[in-house]
């Protein structure tokens, strides 16, 4: 969908950035972006349905591309000083204008690259833990699912992930945005310096502009407690993070 850009109102300065901790400071169409400035919404408000909004309150956000095309950006929430949204898939590449529309009219404009991959992976909390669980498969036929985190005083932390018995095969699921676009054989893992094989990379499926990495995780991980993850899409590293074994 194509919108029109106001040029007669006087706009803000805004950035725009991948919604995870990404260390490129591109984005990619398809992923997801959170906008920052202020007045960029007169009420706070979000969704998770789909088709994801376009408005919400007023708040609108109109992209630019390189080719010349203005899209409006589906919205997941807003607030006056942050917007999150999904960079609509099909961009073109290169220097791009978001324009960020409040209720009250005032308009916000952040200069971005796009680029076809720009990884980033969501963290759970400040120390870095990341957003993914463990699943093992066992020789039965049967998988148990280790989380990677606990709540404790209000407040997100690791606890310790089996790795199995000798006869489990445990398998790593952790998500990002920005990195779809590599496909499985562009994107490579390790844990803990160790190289692990990626047996998926691309599209979460179940929420716009996720993505989803499987990588299979050998035994001899277990007891190295807190361990470095760092995936990399296209020769571009994404933002390490970490979780811990037992």
């Amino acid at each position: 969908m194509s919108v029109l850009l106001n040029n007669s109102v006087k706009t803000a300065q805004a950035s725009v950035a991948s919604a995870a901790p990404a260390i490129s400071t591109s984005v990619a169409p398809g992923s997801l972006a959170s906008a920052y400035g202020t007045d960029l919404a007169n009420k706070t408000a979000g969704s998770a349905s789909l088709p994801l909004p376009t408005n919400f309150g007023g708040t609108s956000i109109a992209i630019l591309d390189a080719s010349g095309n203005v899209t409006a950006a589906p919205l997941l929430y807003v607030k006056p000083t942050q917007v999150n949204f999904e960079i609509p898939p099909g961009l073109a590449f290169g220097g791009a204008t978001v324009t960020i529309t409040s209720g009250d009219g005032t308009q916000s404009a952040a200069s971005v690259q796009m680029a076809s991959v720009a990884p980033g992976i969501f963290e759970l909390n400040s120390g870095g833990l990341a957003a993914a669980y463990v699943i093992l498969y066992h020789a039965n036929n049967t998988q148990t699912v280790e989380p990677v985190y606990t709540h404790s005083a209000g407040a997100v932390v690791a606890i310790p992930v089996s790795l199995g018995s000798s006869t489990d095969k445990p398998y790593l699921f952790i998500f990002g945005t920005g990195l779809q676009d590599a496909g499985t054989a562009g994107v490579t893992v390790t844990v803990g310096g160790i190289g692990v094989p990626v047996s998926y990379a691309g599209p979460q499926g179940g929420f716009v502009g996720l993505d989803q990495v499987n990588a299979q995780l050998p035994a001899s991980l277990a007891g190295k407690g807190n361990v470095t993850i760092q995936v990399t899409a296209s020769g571009i590293a994404a933002n390490a993070v970490n979780i811990t074994f037992q």
